[in-house]
């Protein structure tokens, strides 16, 4: 039975360069280790801190990265990717030239026979407005359109502001305890209208594997502290650690 996996927050682009060359490191050993064909990675939302596509540009800084995304495929490798609050403005080139599927809404998937609702996470909490007011300002095609009439020199790194921003004024593992017990409140009350065996979610930043009343409650953390994954393997749910 194959093995699948789950990572989110990885924010590639938003330390030091030092920060940045020890997280792409562990992110490469990591691919390197789920290289295999009987293998799916599910990447849940802010794999970038930023990316903005233009129609004939995007982000040079992220190369090495999309090759070996690129080599994860060619080995086999199922990668789908659900989109964050800081890379929705992926388009065309994940599924045109890396052959990955994107996803803009929440999955619901059957996975070796469990039922699962995967989502970044962002905007489902009630007190999430202001998550939700910008995904519709940034997805809008019309601000789009606009926005890509500025040039990459100018419009990627105002996106990297605008990024910035968003994440000092976020509640990212401000209270650890406190953001767990919303989500999980917030999973079984999702649940109490449907039949999930478990709820795969980023965003937070904290990782956790809890069982809850009626189904399961898996965040995949983030490669910023944590270098935390989920996996999914003859049934059975974990929550993992990369070390070196």
């Amino acid at each position: 039975m194959e093995k699948i996996f789950f990572i989110s927050d990885v924010h590639l682009g938003a330390g030091s360069p030092t920060e940045e060359r020890q997280k792409q490191k562990k992110l490469f050993d990591f691919f390197q280790f789920i290289r295999q064909p009987a293998t799916r990675l599910f990447i849940l939302g802010d794999l970038f801190d930023v990316w903005f596509e233009y129609r004939f540009a995007i982000p040079g800084e992220y190369f090495h990265v999309l090759k070996a995304l690129s080599t994860l495929r060619e080995a086999g490798v199922q990668i789908d990717f659900i989109l964050g609050n800081h890379d929705f403005w992926v388009h065309n080139f994940f599924p045109r030239e890396l052959d990955i599927k994107i996803y803009r809404k929440p999955l619901q998937i059957e996975l070796q026979s469990k039922k699962i609702f995967m989502a970044h996470g962002h905007g489902l909490l009630k007190s999430s407005f202001g998550d939700r007011i910008l995904k519709k300002i940034f997805e809008n095609p019309l601000n789009i359109y606009w926005y890509r009439l500025l040039s990459p020199e100018i419009g990627i790194p105002l996106a990297k502001t605008i990024s910035k921003w968003s994440r000092r004024n976020g509640f990212i593992e401000e209270n650890p305890n406190k953001i767990t017990l919303q989500y999980s409140e917030l999973v079984e009350s999702l649940n109490q209208n449907a039949d999930f065996d478990a709820y795969i979610m980023g965003h937070s930043h904290v990782p956790v594997l809890k069982q809850l009343k009626n189904t399961i409650y898996l965040n995949t953390g983030n490669w910023v502290k944590h270098f935390s994954y989920g996996q999914l393997e003859n049934g059975t749910f974990s929550l993992n650690f990369w070390r070196d």
